[in-house]
């Protein structure tokens, strides 16, 4: 089938899958594990810092319990600035903050819920230790192998490019364009992907609705969500790529990084 095929039924598609998206689109929210727990730091104006047990975290925010003796007394819509750090890697992810939640319990601790301002200012920090444990999606995303890069065919009405995958789930896809490819690519919600599953013959073909662009120094990072046109044939080329990214996954959390 061909790009043009895809766009001109389109609107159709959409139409079919909006509620699927929708549930699709909530942040993945995880617990740092045991292994290599992150540690998270909490800065307010004019205080001390305060330390704090990371309870969950994603790409939209992260939960913090503070002990009762280390209350740092913020309210909801307060400011303050996060530090993550890991003892088995170097450097910090620093982010800016809000306090959407607190809510204390029957044994002294405080549990804060806080928003992070700017996706952009998380994303910029992130190498690849990092990006495991700031996932954006329900369905985790991988990255690829180092030494097994998936190319991506882009297609849009009168135009196409190739771009290399960032990231990506069997519910889509993230990738950088650079500056000059960013200028190309028009500002739709519709674009066609085509790419090869990894040690297989297998080509995934889909019309993909972008749910996201952030601006970067290396360029524009697109998140993108597959809505299969030909869903019987996405279903029949399904299970080689569910067993790709089975093999990604488990191979980010034998070593501990998605790039494993």
């Amino acid at each position: 089938m061909t790009a043009t095929m895809f766009f001109r039924r389109k609107k159709k598609q959409a139409a079919g899958t909006e509620e699927k998206g929708a549930e699709q689109r909530q942040t993945y929210r995880r617990s740092p594990g045991k292994n290599h727990a992150l540690g998270v730091v909490m800065y307010s104006a004019g205080a001390d810092p305060f330390p704090g047990e990371l309870v969950d975290v994603s790409a939209g925010g992260a939960g913090i319990r503070f002990g009762g003796d280390r209350d740092p007394r913020l309210l909801e819509g307060d400011t303050a600035v996060l530090a993550f750090s890991s003892l088995v890697h170097a450097g910090e992810v620093r982010v800016d903050v809000k306090v959407v939640r607190v809510q204390g319990d029957d044994e002294d601790q405080f549990h804060y819920g806080f928003e992070f301002a700017s996706s952009e200012q998380l994303f910029e920090q992130l190498d690849s230790f990092y990006f495991n444990y700031f996932n954006r999606r329900r369905s985790l995303r991988v990255r690829p192998a180092l030494d097994r890069k998936l190319p991506l065919q882009v297609y849009w009405e009168g135009g196409n490019t190739d771009v290399q995958a960032n990231d990506l789930s069997i519910a889509g896809l993230g990738f950088v364009l650079s500056p000059l490819k960013a200028e190309r690519v028009p500002d739709v919600e519709y674009l066609v992907l085509e790419f090869k599953v990894p040690r297989t013959t297998t080509v995934i073909e889909s019309l993909a609705r972008v749910r996201h662009r952030t601006k970067l120094s290396s360029g524009l990072l697109l998140g993108v969500e597959l809505v299969p046109e030909d869903r019987e044939l996405f279903e029949r080329t399904l299970p080689d790529f569910e067993q790709y990214c089975k093999r990604r996954e488990q191979a980010m959390a034998r070593w501990g990084s998605p790039m494993g």
